[in-house]
């Protein structure tokens, strides 16, 4: 996840939290580029995983925030 200073403003934490969504799918674009066969197939789960992780994190204080 990328990391940033955070708001105590939960309207502006909430469009972080977009953002870092964003980020989260960018990373895992950029993982994978320009790899091709055996690497992407072995790269991609691994990259899976970890978006699949941040995501978790990003939707759990999403939801703190919005009760």
């Amino acid at each position: 996840m990328s990391s940033f200073a955070t708001s105590n403003d939960p309207a502006v934490r909430l469009a972080e939290l977009d953002a870092a969504v964003t980020d989260a799918w960018i990373d895992y674009r950029e993982a994978l580029r320009n790899l091709e066969g055996a690497p992407y197939v072995e790269a991609e789960a691994e990259a899976w995983d970890h978006l699949q992780t941040e995501l978790e994190q990003l939707d759990a204080e999403r939801r703190a925030l919005v009760g």
